[in-house]
């Protein structure tokens, strides 16, 4: 919970750490940082789930911001170094063409009309919000420097302490939307220059089928219609398989980087298309991607003889004794493939 006094002072009653300890609920605490303008509060519920109340629009992306660093600073701070190429300042030197990579992308045009660009009234208004909420991230990093005990233990284990965060590198950063279909977007630009009818596009793509005909290695998995003995197409099915389940509208849908074109992209279009969803809600709320899992050099897979199995063997053999769990955290959070054993 955070209360906050007038004076810019945030005199908060904030309820930490009730997720990762349950011991700890039903408690808070008071905590006095610089930043908010009138009483606010965040109350995590017995899920470790935060509600955020504040006084005016202000105060609520400030807090946004401080419950987001009190909740995964870690996680946030290597995003934000990812998105600037500063990667190599405290991992080390075999970061450094990633960085390079990545400040490539940085967007080096007038602040003032990018800023612009996202209100329609051409205002600074997102930049206000932008504003609010490095300012709440910066306050829980004051706080740390105040209270390190309660520094997040991924910055003792990798050996350095977050940064401080600034409005205008949460819209400079555009590495972050660099996905598998990088190249295809390239192509799409480049299609797009040369025929001017972004319609032209869709040559470049085969026909996803949405039913596949029955073969023998289907057995009895097949469904009679108008087309003839089989099934729906895989983008199909996990549509049908997640609203038959969870409902037109559901808040978590994980998977690997390399469903996100076209697998998930096909979901979403073809289950918003249905029309479905209750007004104002999408297919799903939130989508988690994760960067492929590598042992000795090849992608985990069934088809590949590579089982979760297998790997639970490797990371059981002992290698790297107690760092290794660490090791994978820090890694997986990196948003890069992870080979195992690393070398």
């Amino acid at each position: 919970m955070l209360r906050a006094a007038r004076r810019l002072r945030l005199a908060a009653v904030l309820s930490l750490g009730v997720a990762a300890a349950p011991a700890l609920a039903g408690k808070s605490q008071s905590i006095s940082i610089p930043g908010l303008e009138e009483p606010a509060e965040i109350r995590v519920d017995r899920w470790g789930v935060a509600h955020l109340y504040a006084e005016s629009e202000r105060d609520l992306f400030f807090v946004q911001g401080f419950n987001a660093a009190r909740d995964r600073l870690f996680q946030i701070d290597l995003w934000r170094r990812r998105g600037l190429g500063q990667l190599a300042a405290v991992f080390g030197r075999e970061f450094a063409e990633q960085d390079r990579a990545a400040r490539l992308f940085l967007y080096r045009g007038d602040m003032d009309r990018e800023w612009r660009m996202y209100d329609a009234g051409g205002t600074h208004a997102a930049r206000t919000v932008a504003q609010r909420f490095a300012d709440g991230v910066n306050a829980y990093i004051d706080w740390l420097d105040a209270n390190p005990e309660r520094l997040p233990w991924e910055f003792t284990f990798a050996g350095y302490r977050p940064a401080r965060w600034a409005a205008d590198d949460i819209v400079r950063i555009r590495s972050h939307g660099l996905t598998r279909n990088l190249g295809s977007e390239v192509a799409r630009a480049q299609t797009l220059c040369i025929a001017g009818d972004v319609a032209v596009d869709e040559i470049r793509f085969g026909l996803s089928n949405g039913w596949k005909a029955r073969v023998p290695e289907d057995g009895e998995v097949f469904w009679p219609s108008p087309w003839g003995e089989g099934r729906p197409g895989w983008h199909i099915e996990c549509s049908a398989m997640s609203m038959d389940l969870l409902g037109p509208s559901f808040d978590l849908h994980l998977g690997g980087e390399d469903l996100i074109f076209p697998h998930h992209e096909d979901e979403i279009a073809q289950s918003e298309g249905a029309g479905v969803q209750p007004p104002g809600q999408p297919f799903v709320k939130h989508w988690v991607h994760c960067a492929h899992l590598l042992v000795e050099g090849k992608k985990m897979a069934k088809s590949l003889g590579i089982s979760q199995t297998g790997f639970r063997v490797v990371i059981n053999s002992g290698r790297n004794g107690g760092e290794t769990v660490p090791h994978l955290h820090v890694h997986l959070l990196g948003g890069r493939p992870l080979n195992w054993p690393p070398g």
